[in-house]
């Protein structure tokens, strides 16, 4: 079975390099991003089972971005991460998937993206 083909969104280049490096590790395939913008013209050219995404973003956010997923008519899981816990209910309001609270905890990552990758 081929690994998720996963889309992530991260502004904070240590925090994508990490993400990138622990998905990877995991059997994952990567796609890192910047910015909403350069991660909706991937959306738009290549097939993903998952977008993972950062809430905070320069340009949009990334429930700006998953609101676009939706309005052109994109099916595909979400996953909206932020520090900010009062960006859970944002998740829900733009029907992302799920929610993670942005750390690094390995564990609660890779269980989210499981989870996320494994809801019908």
């Amino acid at each position: 079975m081929p690994s998720a083909r996963i889309l992530l969104t991260e502004d904070e280049p240590a925090l994508r390099n990490f993400y990138t490096r622990v998905l990877t590790d995991a059997g994952y395939t990567v796609t890192p991003v910047p910015d909403a913008e350069t991660a909706w013209t991937h959306l738009t050219q290549a097939p993903f089972d998952l977008l993972l995404t950062d809430y905070f973003l320069p340009g949009m956010t990334g429930a700006d971005l998953i609101a676009r997923l939706h309005t052109n008519g994109m099916t595909l899981p979400t996953l909206l991460m932020s520090s900010d816990p009062g960006t859970e209910s944002c998740a829900s309001t733009v029907q992302a998937t799920g929610w993670l609270w942005k750390s690094p905890n390995v564990g609660a990552l890779l269980t989210s993206i499981n989870t996320v990758l494994h809801t019908d």
